[in-house]
């Protein structure tokens, strides 16, 4: 993340000119101009819009620019800040990808237009604004008048981006004929591990416990309030384990999804130390709580746990099921109450352990990864 981390020092100093800030203006280089505009340094801003950026670079094919990087806040959604687009930005652009935005975007759109004729708009649909997680500060935010606003702004751009099928055909029954769409899967890169040796020995705890890591990202309190009792049991039924939380977003308002549950809690600071605190923590097994009412899900998670060959359990429903092999990549489970049985499976078979691990990771990072020419191609296909 040493490279992200440094852009957005550099994208976001007031003090800087024009052409220092963004130095790609001044290149006369072939290829497509691409404007990223304003991501959140959360997971949404670099999947869909930070590592698109700089592997798209990487290409030789793209000269991209990203206008700011905003800092990352469960409570706020892109259209709680201001965004920044000079003209020079707009004029140099081939194309222009904004975020999912609830706001009435028509005369921004317009104005764009007005500046440059030619130019291509895109907007990334990184999840299902009309199936959000109740219990979530971006659904309290995102009012029915958002969800109106995100449909006509839908209608007015010339491409819109998703990264799975399921979200697509839902905004096509829902916007309706004449929508141009396209799956820009979510990728993992190099950039995310930057400054971590991966052949390095790590730490394990003094105590000898082993070691269950749930993730805790804005979009989970339901499915980790569901499973509450279940982690509970876990704990008595295996007494050796001690759970571990990894996350800034698992309170929302004053309710804790994991109330009267014995775990240690892992903050970061911010994404740039996500990756590093993630790898350093060294767990022996992440299970992935989830509530049968199919609210949005993505698959970042596949992605992290896959990137560092930890051993996972989920619930057998998508997109676990549908992306991993069950009992090859991942155990899965019809019923929560079985959840116990493959936990105590994975901490008594050490071999099970390794290889679910090993597997996983081989699997996601080949496939699911900007080193993957097919992978890539869907990226180079859209912006032509």
């Amino acid at each position: 993340m040493e490279t992200i981390k440094k852009l957005m020092y550099r994208l976001n100093d007031s003090k800087l000119d024009l052409e220092t800030k963004y130095p790609e203006l001044k290149m006369q280089v072939g290829g497509k101009n691409i404007l990223f505009v304003s991501p959140m340094l959360n997971k949404q801003g670099i999947y869909r819009m930070i590592l698109p950026a700089l592997e798209l670079k990487e290409t030789g094919r793209y000269n991209t620019i990203i206008n700011q990087i905003l800092p990352e806040d469960s409570k706020k959604t892109i259209d709680d800040f201001h965004i920044k687009l000079v003209p020079e930005l707009i004029r140099w652009a081939d194309y222009i990808v904004f975020a999912a935005n609830g706001q009435n975007l028509q005369p921004v759109i317009k104005k764009i237009k007005e500046l440059n004729p030619k130019i291509k708009i895109v907007m990334d649909m990184d999840k299902n604004y009309h199936a959000l997680n109740p219990n979530n500060y971006v659904t309290k935010r995102f009012t029915i008048e958002r969800q109106r606003n995100l449909e006509a702004n839908l209608k007015l751009v010339d491409l819109t981006t998703f990264p799975d099928k399921i979200t697509e055909d839902f905004y096509k029954k829902k916007i309706g004929s004449g929508f141009k769409t396209a799956i820009l899967p979510n990728l993992l890169s190099p950039y995310q591990i930057e400054g971590i040796d991966m052949k390095a020995p790590r730490s394990f705890d003094k105590d000898g416990k082993f070691r269950i890591m749930i993730m805790a990202d804005a979009d989970d309190f339901d499915d980790i309030n569901s499973f509450r009792d279940t982690i509970n049991d876990i704990m008595v039924k295996v007494p050796e384990s001690k759970v571990y939380v990894l996350g800034n977003s698992i309170m929302y308002e004053n309710k804790n999804p994991l109330r009267f549950v014995n775990y240690t809690r892992v903050p970061y600071d911010d994404m740039t130390s996500y990756y590093k605190i993630l790898w350093n923590m060294n767990p022996d097994l992440a299970i992935i709580p989830m509530k049968k009412i199919a609210f949005f899900r993505n698959y970042y998670k596949i992605l992290e746990l896959g990137l560092f060959g930890i051993p996972t359990i989920a619930m057998n429903e998508y997109p676990y099921n549908h992306l991993l092999r069950k009992d090859l990549h991942i155990l899965l489970n019809g019923q929560k109450k079985t959840f116990i049985n493959s936990v105590r499976q994975v901490v008594d078979n050490n071999d099970m352990r390794d290889k679910l691990g090993k597997y996983m990771r081989q699997f996601v990072t080949e496939k699911y990864s900007f080193l993957n020419n097919d992978m890539l191609a869907t990226y180079v296909k859209v912006f032509q």
